[in-house]
């Protein structure tokens, strides 16, 4: 468990720039909420039961523990226009445990970026997949959700400068049971459901994709810069 004001004192300004660059507008395309949406967004749920708030992370999990435990979706509209800019109101921060569920970043980037593969049905030997290898040559590694870094989707949820609340970070593992268990004080299972075992292409490009990874992806500053938070959240999880 971190103090939030502690733990994330760095640059957020220079962080949300780079996450800005880097994101691929070819393929990212609701990156933005859109100028004239002011519809409600989801981007934490609660537990009456439990005084949970889970802020829920793509490829962490997510489906499964929301699917798992009765957690209710809070809608919120953005503060500012065309910006995942929400709050967790103040009664949840006083009266309520808040966590993430973390996630080694090179396992949750090379799973991202294999399913992006096979939404837009490329396999990575094919001619097809040309545009998307331009796109990571270009120094754009984020391509929807599953790859956007971990800690926007805490950014998304809390003003660095104003809350200072404990945030529970806890390590997606075979010991993610035990470890919720214990924060609902209450003994709970997941029910863990994995795509790849029915995604043929998935299956055929994960090889491609871990070379991708460590072949190009950690020999470039900007994808370091970009995941460098993530790996210290993963680092301090339990």
């Amino acid at each position: 468990m971190v103090k939030v004001s502690d733990y994330f004192d760095f640059d957020w300004k220079k962080y949300r720039n780079l996450v800005d660059k880097t994101v691929s507008k070819k393929y990212f395309l609701d990156y933005s909420i859109g100028e004239n949406n002011n519809q409600p967004i989801d981007s934490f749920y609660v537990s009456e039961k439990y005084k949970l708030l889970y802020i829920p992370i793509s490829k962490n999990a997510s489906t499964s523990i929301k699917n798992s435990l009765d957690f209710k979706p809070i809608y919120q509209v953005p503060k500012i226009k065309n910006k995942f800019d929400l709050e967790i109101p103040e009664y949840y921060l006083k009266y309520y445990k808040i966590f993430v569920i973390t996630r080694d970043p090179r396992s949750r980037w090379i799973s991202g970026f294999n399913q992006i593969l096979s939404e837009l049905n490329f396999a990575l030997k094919d001619k097809k997949a040309k545009e998307i290898i331009l796109e990571l040559k270009s120094k754009k590694f984020i391509f929807d959700g599953h790859t956007l870094p971990q800690l926007s989707f805490i950014d998304y949820c809390f003003s660095p400068s104003k809350f200072d609340f404990e945030l529970h970070l806890i390590k997606l593992d075979k010991n993610i049971d035990e470890k919720l268990s214990e924060l609902c004080q209450e003994s709970v299972k997941i029910k863990h459901n994995n795509s790849m075992i029915k995604d043929q292409l998935k299956i055929f490009n994960y090889n491609f994709c871990c070379k991708i990874y460590d072949d190009y992806c950690l020999k470039q500053k900007e994808f370091i810069d970009l995941y460098e938070q993530d790996f210290s959240i993963y680092k301090n999880s339990i």
